[in-house]
């Protein structure tokens, strides 16, 4: 992926995304992940093919207006590897990725999540 390419997504994500850690299943383990909707299906299908995650339909917006899509990111070795390639093109976001790295530092060094991550 070109330096452009990736100025680019980091635009979009730096404005449209959200990058964090949130509990996520029934077991409510915490999760890093980058998340973000939208209505222009093929933006998923290019952030799909750049980064991985996966695409799916959201419902339809306010006043029954256009279709959304949520492409979303939560697999831990894909949100390190993206947020590694994107981190120098960040702006808004580029604090929050960093202590999105080391909450997946955190995981890494500790398999069994527990508690609440400081």
């Amino acid at each position: 992926m070109t330096k452009v390419e990736l100025a680019y997504f980091a635009g979009i994500i730096d404005g449209e995304a959200s990058v964090g850690k949130w509990r996520a299943g029934k077991n409510r383990i915490w999760q890093a992940r980058i998340v973000m909707t939208h209505t222009y299906r093929p933006l998923g299908n290019r952030l799909v093919h750049a980064f991985g995650g996966h695409i799916h339909e959201a419902g339809v917006g306010p006043l029954g207006r256009k279709q959304r899509y949520q492409w979303m990111m939560s697999k831990q070795p894909e949100v390190r590897k993206a947020l590694r390639l994107l981190i120098p093109f960040l702006d808004e976001k580029r604090t929050r990725a960093k202590q999105t790295l080391k909450f997946l530092d955190y995981l890494q060094a500790h398999p069994r999540p527990i508690g609440r991550f400081r």
